[in-house]
């Protein structure tokens, strides 16, 4: 499996609304990731969803490793020069389940994945 920083920061950006959201900011958890967590469990509110708690220190990479572990078994080689089937898969596995255009909306224009492709290009186009 080959995932490049690009993927990578563009799940986190989109789940964590670019490391502001209640779940980066409290819980430690830029991924978006449900189940119980090393840190404890959130249930959400309104749909009593788990989600995972990560300890304060480290926890983009802690979480950003639970991540990789999660859907690195979905991936297969090479895929990081193909960002719509890498969304498209993440799509079928868990992300933005009912949003079928999650995909496009990731990889378009201001799209997650074309942000941090700009930011991490120096603003290249």
């Amino acid at each position: 499996m080959e995932l490049t920083p690009i993927e990578v920061l563009a799940v986190a950006g989109n789940e964590s609304t670019y490391g502001t959201s209640k779940f980066a900011t409290q819980f430690g958890n830029f991924f978006g990731l449900h189940g119980n967590g090393p840190a404890g469990t959130y249930y959400t509110p309104t749909n009593h969803v788990p989600v995972m708690m990560f300890p304060v220190q480290n926890s983009f990479l802690i979480s950003g490793n639970v991540f990789v572990g999660r859907v690195g078994g979905f991936l297969k080689p090479g895929m990081g020069t193909n960002p719509q089937q890498f969304f498209s898969i993440l799509n079928h596995h868990g992300y933005a389940t009912g949003n079928s255009g999650y995909a496009n909306y990731m990889t378009g224009k201001n799209g997650p994945y074309s942000l941090v492709n700009n930011c991490l290009d120096g603003g290249a186009q």
